[in-house]
């Protein structure tokens, strides 16, 4: 086969899968809820640079490990993976996670609902509850 021959399937092979991938973060998107949290709770303007990067979560069984980038604000919660989310304080809620859980991101782990949404929680590690709660209540 010659060079020139090759190109092209290459190409066309990058682009493929380029397709897959853009089809499988949309499907963990719309599976695991953060899809309708971005329509809910859009971040119009998100702040310029993260206060914890690299940090982990699940949502309805969909797993952000070391994908979720936060920042406080005196108004809310900046949530970062895509799209990127705001929420107001007064719609977050912080309780200890109870009953049956992956211990991927932690033993002790704290569960955050959203007013707007409660039925698509995110549980993330104890520490950054406490560090969230900590910027919630201003102390």
């Amino acid at each position: 086969m010659q060079t020139v021959e090759i190109i092209p399937i290459v190409f066309v092979g990058i682009l493929g899968f380029i397709a897959i991938w853009l089809l499988v973060c949309r499907l963990i998107s719309s599976a695991s809820g953060w899809h309708i949290l971005g329509q809910l709770y859009p971040d119009h303007d998100p702040p310029a640079e993260p206060l914890w990067e690299t940090q982990s979560g699940r949502m309805r069984g969909a797993r952000y490990k070391g994908c979720l980038t936060l920042h406080t604000s005196v108004r809310g919660l900046h949530l970062r993976v895509h799209p990127a989310l705001f929420i107001p304080w007064s719609h977050i809620t912080l309780e200890p996670a109870t009953g049956p859980h992956k211990n991927d991101i932690g033993p002790d782990q704290t569960l955050m609902t959203f007013a707007s949404a409660t039925d698509i929680p995110l549980r993330i590690n104890q520490t950054l509850g406490q560090r969230i709660a900590q910027a919630k209540t201003g102390t």
